[in-house]
C-alpha cells in the first residue's frame, strides 16, 4: 500500500510539472495620421516588418505563453500583452510583461530593463514570445529591436535603427540610411538608394554583408580582429587616423585601429565594425 501511495504521488507531481501552454493570433490595424516614425521592440519572437503601399499599419502576432504552473498561465493571458502608443509624431509597439519594463531614453529609443535577465523565467514561471509581422508605409521611419529572435525587414525605404542581439539581422531594399546592429548574428543589408550620409554597421561574432548600387562615393571605415575585408568596388587606402591630447607631461598621440578606405569619389563614412566576422562591401 505504501508503494502504491508513493507512485500515485510521483504521478501527480509529474502532470502538475507538464508545461501548460497557451496561444493566440490577432491582427490590429493602427491609424498612421500625424505619425513620421514607427519603433517596434520585441524580447522574444521572431520580427517581419514589410514596406508595402498603404497608408495604415497591419500588425499581425502569435503570442506564446507556457508555463508549469495553471494560475500562471491564466494570469499572464491578462498581464502579458502587446500594446502601442503614440508620442510625439512616433508610434511605438511593445509589449508588458511583470518585472520586464519598456523605457524610453533621453534620445528617444526605446528598450527593455528588467533587475536580471537570467532568472526572470524562473521568479515568474512563464515563457512568453511573440511572432509578429508589421506592415508600414514604404517611406515611413523605423526603429526596430529584437533580442532573443531573428529580426528581417523588407522593402522600407525611409530612415532605419535596426537592432538584434542573437539571431541574424537582414534589412533588405532599403533605402540610403540604414543603422543595423547585432551581437551574435551575421547582419546582411541591401541598399536601394546609396547612403547620402554616415551610417553603421555593427556585430560581433558575425559577418556583415552590405550591397550598394554603382556609383558609391564614401569613406569605409573598417573594423575587425579575425576576418577579412572584401569588396566589388575600387578602392584607395586612406592614411591611418590620428587623434592628440594634451596632457601634464605634454601631448599624447593615438593612432587610429580602424582601416579606413576611399570608394569613388568618397563622401560619408560607413563604418563597420565585427570582432570575428568579415566584412563585405557589395555591388547590387
Amino acid at each position: 500500500m505504501r508503494i502504491t501511495v508513493q507512485i500515485l504521488m510521483l504521478s501527480l507531481l509529474s502532470l502538475g510539472l507538464c508545461a501548460q501552454t497557451h496561444s493566440n493570433e490577432e491582427t490590429l490595424r493602427i491609424d498612421l495620421s500625424g505619425i513620421e516614425e514607427i519603433g517596434l521592440y520585441n524580447h522574444r519572437g521572431d520580427i517581419k516588418v514589410i514596406g508595402s503601399n498603404t497608408d495604415q499599419a497591419v500588425l499581425k502576432y502569435t503570442r506564446k505563453l507556457k508555463s508549469a504552473s495553471r494560475k500562471k498561465l491564466d494570469e499572464a493571458k491578462s498581464e502579458i500583452k502587446l500594446v502601442s502608443e503614440k508620442d510625439n509624431g512616433k508610434l511605438r509597439i511593445f509589449h508588458e510583461a511583470p518585472d520586464l519594463k519598456f523605457k524610453v531614453d533621453a534620445d528617444g529609443r526605446g528598450h527593455y530593463r528588467s533587475p536580471n535577465w537570467n532568472d526572470w523565467n524562473d521568479r515568474y514561471q512563464v515563457s512568453f514570445e511573440f511572432d509578429i509581422v508589421l506592415e508600414i508605409p514604404t517611406a515611413m521611419n523605423l526603429e526596430v529591436s529584437n533580442h532573443h529572435s531573428g529580426l528581417e525587414v523588407k522593402g522600407v525605404t525611409g530612415e532605419i535603427v535596426a537592432h538584434n542581439h542573437h539571431k541574424d539581422l537582414s534589412v533588405e531594399n532599403a533605402g540610403a540610411h540604414v543603422q543595423a546592429e547585432s551581437h551574435h548574428g551575421d547582419v546582411t543589408v541591401s541598399h536601394t538608394v546609396n547612403p547620402n550620409q554616415d551610417s553603421n554597421y555593427e556585430t560581433h561574432h558575425g559577418d556583415i554583408r552590405v550591397s550598394y548600387q554603382a556609383g558609391l562615393n564614401v569613406e569605409a571605415k573598417l573594423h575587425t580582429h579575425h576576418g577579412s575585408f572584401y569588396t566589388d568596388f575600387d578602392w584607395d587606402y586612406r592614411p591611418l587616423q590620428v587623434s592628440q591630447t594634451a596632457t601634464g607631461k605634454g601631448t599624447k598621440y593615438k593612432i587610429g585601429e580602424d582601416t579606413v578606405v576611399r570608394i569613388g569619389k568618397g563622401g560619408p563614412t560607413l563604418d563597420f565594425h565585427t570582432h570575428h566576422g568579415s566584412i563585405y562591401l557589395l555591388r547590387d
